[in-house]
């Protein structure tokens, strides 16, 4: 190192112990940590505190069965879809939707599809054998679990919805 540049290392050092040691000028509390440091803190302490209230709720039995806990890149995707989009989607998720065993219709109890069970949003996603190979196109498994859901792209499960003609109101 040159003598100009050891030069410039000591005024610099020398500035600085200075800085430090004058009051702080500005808002506080001051921390001596990055922003960077601090928000991922927050993130950390803040997403254990969503899942608590999730699992110890009462009822929510069909939401809870395809969206096992929060996820930020899930809701990232969420809020990038279109407001119909997003519509389908939650009546999906809730099983609140013009299906016959939400709508309680229990002359007509059976799928029109499968004619088996009970025309649900859990059995015309997970279990239907009449979509078995639509489902398989487009999520990947002819035969699936609530839970199976949590790994598969909210544009894929949209392409199946929109494939096999559901929710359409």
């Amino acid at each position: 190192m040159c003598l100009c540049c050891f030069l410039r290392n000591e005024i610099a050092f020398e500035s600085a112990r200075q800085g430090s040691s004058q009051p702080l000028i500005g808002t506080e509390p001051a921390f001596a940590i990055s922003s960077k440091v601090a928000r991922g803190v927050i993130r950390d302490l803040t997403s254990g505190k969503h899942e608590e209230p999730w699992q110890s709720i009462c009822g929510q039995r069909q939401a809870k069965g395809f969206l096992k806990k929060p996820s930020a890149k899930k809701a990232g995707k969420l809020l990038n879809l279109s407001r119909n989009q997003l519509r389908i989607f939650t009546r999906l998720v809730t099983g609140h939707c013009q299906l016959k065993g939400h709508l309680g219709l229990v002359n007509i109890p059976k799928c029109d599809r499968c004619m088996q069970v009970s025309e649900t949003t859990s059995n015309v996603h997970c279990d239907c054998q009449a979509l078995d190979t639509l489902r398989s196109r487009h999520l990947g498994h002819h035969f699936m679990k609530p839970a199976d859901f949590e790994n598969i792209s909210v544009s894929r499960i949209l392409h199946f919805v929109q494939g096999a003609g559901l929710l359409n109101e």
